[in-house]
């Protein structure tokens, strides 16, 4: 795999690599919000929506820059 190259040409702004963390805690408390609403409401009412346990723009990481291969072909690399 050292000759391996990534297909699209991505990286964060500014924060961490991966977002996977800040995902694993959003969707936890999504699903505790609908558990909760399984036993609490009776059937027919309206379960949480699937934003409102959590605010994507509240992660770590500050977005994505895609950059043409052409100006950093090392950086192409995995």
């Amino acid at each position: 795999m050292s000759r391996s190259k990534k297909k699209t040409p991505v990286a964060p702004i500014v924060g961490p690599k991966s977002q996977k963390k800040a995902k694993q805690f959003a969707h936890r408390a999504e699903r505790k919000r609908v558990k909760e609403a399984v036993h609490t409401k009776p059937l027919g009412d309206i379960f949480p929506m699937r934003r409102e346990a959590y605010n994507n723009w509240h992660f770590p990481q500050e977005g994505k820059l895609f950059w043409g291969r052409s100006i950093w072909p090392n950086a192409m690399r995995k």
